[in-house]
């Protein structure tokens, strides 16, 4: 019979009980709940001159955090940076039957959508260009079995150096780059399997 115990406790952090110490394991320093703060000095103290090098946060844990014990940062600033979204535009359905209250058969499709506009770490930005991908999808599921297909394909416009017939003298050529990503996943009876393909397409650009 094996037990295992959760060490990771108190903001996620991995409880060090050797010794009976039980201190939390931040990264940088180490973190006494008994004293309610950092024994050990700030490895980036010399940054914050009017503070102690032991305390968490320059005293301030509603605005600042100190996610590995070495130096705070705006929590507020830090969640925006971290925030990722899109409006999607494109041609997707999808329609479920249930039987019973349960889902017996699920159908999706995605005929071809783009992202258009959205906010990347936390600015909002115009990210409908050329190498954005486009995304393309079906799935189907009946009762415990279920098949999803996903594609992903970017194109791009790249200068390719060619040489010209019968010369060693070289031009530069406009050529169209497509590169896909395309993955088919099964699940039967709570047991997935799952296989990715790339492939790529360059296409001398007419002009």
């Amino acid at each position: 019979f094996l037990m295992v115990f959760n060490e990771y406790l108190y903001n996620s952090k991995e409880l060090q009980d050797d010794l009976g110490l039980e201190w939390y394991d931040y990264g940088a320093r180490f973190y006494d709940p008994a004293l309610g703060r950092f024994f050990t000095i700030d490895p980036l103290a010399e940054k914050y001159y009017s503070w102690s090098p032991y305390n968490y946060c320059l005293n301030n844990p509603i605005k600042y955090i100190d996610y590995n014990g070495e130096g705070p940062w705006e929590f507020l600033k830090g969640l925006g940076s971290s925030i990722t979204a899109a409006i999607t535009i494109g041609a997707q359905a999808g329609v479920e039957i249930k039987a019973a209250g349960r889902p017996a058969v699920a159908l999706y499709g995605n005929a071809g959508s783009k992202d258009f506009i959205g906010v990347r770490e936390g600015s909002l930005t115009h990210i409908a260009q050329e190498n954005s991908p486009t995304r393309y999808g079906t799935s189907l599921g009946l009762g415990s079995f279920g098949t999803l297909t996903e594609a992903e394909v970017i194109k791009t416009t790249e200068i390719e150096m060619r040489s010209l017939p019968m010369t060693d003298a070289k031009m530069p050529v406009e050529v169209e780059v497509e590169k896909g990503t395309k993955t088919v996943s099964i699940c039967a009876f709570g047991v997935a399997a799952e296989g990715t393909q790339t492939a790529e397409i360059r296409t001398t650009k007419r002009t």
